[in-house]
């Protein structure tokens, strides 16, 4: 109730939104941060795609809870992708990303939020076979950060330790027009 009261004074609207990401935030916390359940039961992660056309508050809402919970937030462009092994910004560099962003404190980065933007550019028809198999790609890549899977990356390019983040407690949010 708390979170869904500071969500009402960030965004105007979006109930049903709103709704569903203080109930998730709610559940992220407690799953991180929070008392061992009664009987010892671990709470599934549950992430959340919030759909809505531009400029109606998605990203706000998602910034808004973080605030709240006072977790780190990271914000993703998702249609400037590319798959792992080719030339641009891939699952590795999200990885590094965050973990930079939590001042290299791999356990705070391992129970972030991660916003997903422009989700809804992921299945858009490409007007080749290269393209759809391109998207597609990148699709499997992101599959495994946003099920849960752990990511390695280096802290540069010719870095001698390889760091691996855990994405099993990551809140992703995932935004889009669709």
């Amino acid at each position: 109730r708390d979170i869904r009261e500071h969500l009402d004074t960030h965004v105007i609207g979006q109930a049903v939104a709103k709704r569903a990401v203080a109930r998730a935030g709610k559940l992220h916390y407690e799953r991180c941060f929070g008392e061992p359940t009664h009987n010892n039961t671990k709470l599934n992660k549950q992430n959340v795609l919030i759909h809505g056309p531009s400029g109606c508050g998605k990203t706000e809402i998602a910034r808004a809870l973080a605030t709240f919970l006072g977790i780190s937030v990271f914000i993703e462009d998702t249609s400037q992708l590319s798959p792992s092994g080719y030339k641009g910004r891939n699952i590795e560099d999200m990885a590094r990303e965050i973990w930079l962003q939590c001042d290299k404190n791999m356990e705070k980065a391992q129970t972030s939020i991660v916003v997903l933007d422009e989700f809804d550019k992921m299945g858009a028809i490409g007007n080749g076979s290269g393209v759809a198999g391109f998207r597609q790609s990148v699709m499997n890549d992101l599959l495994k950060f946003v099920e849960g899977g752990v990511i390695p990356f280096k802290e540069y390019a010719n870095a001698p330790e390889t760091q691996f983040l855990d994405t099993s407690n990551i809140l992703i949010i995932a935004l889009g027009a669709f």
